[in-house]
């Protein structure tokens, strides 16, 4: 039988959280449709027989890869490569999805002729022991939306994520999309390709994917972002350079939400580097803001871009510097030293 759904997991270090990942993907009536990928990056913990072990149980449902360790990139390129389903969903190893919402999910999957499927997702707080549910806003559950003249105004720039998306296996191969190996933010490229060549949308009301929030080393903390902001920087990059190569021949709503994503992944860099200290703060924006002027488009991210941007651009800086301050810190922040 035609395999409906790849979901490709990257895994180092996470045998705590492992089986609850993988079992929350055995739904009843539809394991002979899954096709799990799980990919071992040269993890040295027992992650690889924790994962063997559902492969020897559910030998029709389960693969598992073992490598040398590539870096979560490296992962979701092996497994879509690999793919033999007719659309493919990202999942992380410390993650897992919510099982009854899977299975409502999966139904719909099977008749969904869209060439991305979008469901809500939650942040799990677990050590705080709190749940946020993030729905899709604006959009109408069930409906298919020509991606040419969807609304993108009433999304997040994160509409493409691996939370929310589930995508035609066939589109992803088709764009040559290859994730940035050995490095960290390597899903940020999605924004872009997992839409850009979409013909329809749709949208459904599961909530199906549970993100761990709060575990010690997580890549969303403020801690981590400034630690390898090189990464992000330089996968922010790639997003302006994909608008420059593609924004003409896109359908004006997509080249609007391009621009957009690439705007606000460019602003939110000055907003880390505005968490130095003030000559190392100067000293990097000034940097990032030489980096950016490579391409061609820079003057409409000034013009139209995030507010930091703008800011830059129009005072000294240290007026710049010391209107974040007092607004970060007045909402609670605190700078690294």
């Amino acid at each position: 039988m035609e395999k409906l759904l790849t979901i490709v997991i990257p895994v180092f270090k996470t045998e705590a959280y492992l089986e609850k990942c993988l079992s929350s993907l055995l739904v009843a009536g539809w394991q002979d449709r899954l096709d799990v990928v799980v990919v071992i990056d040269g993890s040295p913990d027992r992650s690889a027989e924790i994962a063997r072990r559902y492969e020897a149980q559910y030998p029709g449902t389960f693969r598992v890869v073992e490598k040398e360790n590539g870096g979560h990139g490296s992962c979701w390129n092996v497994g879509l490569r690999m793919a033999e389903g007719r659309y493919v969903r990202f999942l992380d190893s410390d993650d897992w999805f919510d099982t009854p919402a899977f299975a409502t999910f999966l139904a719909h999957l099977a008749t969904a002729e869209a060439d991305v499927v979008f469901t809500n997702y939650a942040r799990e707080y677990v050590f705080e022991g709190r749940t946020e549910p993030c729905y899709a806003g604006g959009v109408e559950y069930g409906r298919v939306y020509d991606a040419k003249t969807f609304d993108y105004a009433t999304q997040p720039v994160t509409l493409c994520s691996l939370f929310a998306g589930t995508y035609s296996t066939a589109m992803l191969r088709a764009e040559g999309v290859r994730f940035t190996e050995k490095a960290y933010y390597d899903d940020t490229i999605l924004q872009a390709y997992g839409f850009m060549s979409a013909r329809s949308f749709v949208f459904l009301e599961p909530v199906v994917y549970r993100y761990f929030i709060g575990r010690p080393g997580q890549t969303m903390s403020v801690e981590a972002r400034m630690k390898h902001l090189a990464h992000a920087q330089r996968e922010t990059l790639r997003l302006c350079a994909v608008y420059e190569e593609r924004a003409a021949a896109l359908a004006p709503a997509k080249r609007d939400f391009l621009f957009r994503v690439a705007a606000v992944n460019v602003d939110e860099k000055y907003r880390i580097l505005l968490n130095l200290p003030y000559r190392e703060a100067r000293r990097q924006i000034r940097s990032w803001d030489e980096q950016l002027a490579r391409y061609v488009f820079r003057d409409r991210l000034y013009a139209e871009g995030g507010k930091l941007m703008r800011l830059y651009r129009h005072l000294p800086f240290s007026v710049f510097y010391g209107i974040y301050s007092m607004l970060y810190l007045r909402l609670g922040g605190r700078r690294t030293s």
